[in-house]
């Protein structure tokens, strides 16, 4: 089950929808459902706050490309074969500066 709730300080929270699944589907692949029943009932948020599991690229872009959601939430681990043999980088070596749209790598060049 997916519960969706409202979370502003001044007001009630309240559950505005309830989605089921199997439970052997990915979290993630929910989001595109679920942001189009909000959006049928003009409920979208402007930011979604989730856990990790729902947190991958392509949510992150459909949700901003298509409904205009900032999906928020913890990236999932680097769990990659260089990680673990200790060889390349993973994302905890990356700079963001969400403000400038800027990622500076682990040798200091600036994208």
């Amino acid at each position: 089950m997916h519960f969706t709730e409202t979370c502003e300080a001044d007001e009630p929270h309240f559950i505005v929808e309830v989605t089921t699944t199997a439970s052997t589907t990915p979290d993630g692949e929910i989001m595109g459902e679920l942001h189009e029943q909000l959006a049928d009932r003009e409920m979208l948020p402007l930011q979604h706050l989730v856990d990790m599991g729902y947190v991958d690229a392509d949510v992150l872009a459909q949700s901003h490309t298509r409904y205009h959601v900032d999906v928020v939430g913890p990236v999932p681990p680097d769990v990659s074969w260089q990680t673990k043999a200790g060889t390349g980088f993973d994302h905890s070596r990356f700079t963001i500066d969400w403000q400038a749209h800027q990622v500076t790598c682990p040798a200091s060049s600036t994208r």
